[in-house]
């Protein structure tokens, strides 16, 4: 087993969720809601709201990588 728990060899794809292989979206912010907890953005080409509370500081122009509505960092951002 590696470090994070897959098989020996295996790898592992930094565009999809480790838990449930769900892929990982890119969103670029359009807007922000006034409350900070939602933002319109695109995605792959279609508008699309996502949650932003987990992610600080979210401004139009930020690329979100999001699952299920949810932002869950920028792209470019190593996890920690």
């Amino acid at each position: 087993m590696s470090e994070h728990g897959a098989p020996a060899g295996a790898r592992l794809d930094p565009m999809s969720c480790i838990t449930c292989s769900d892929a990982l979206l890119e969103v670029r912010v359009v807007c922000v809601s006034e409350d900070g907890t939602w933002a319109d953005g695109v995605c792959e080409g279609e508008a699309c709201s996502i949650s932003i509370e987990l992610v600080a500081g979210v401004a139009p122009g930020d690329v979100l990588l999001t699952q299920g509505g949810v932002a869950l960092q920028r792209a470019g951002e190593r996890a920690l």
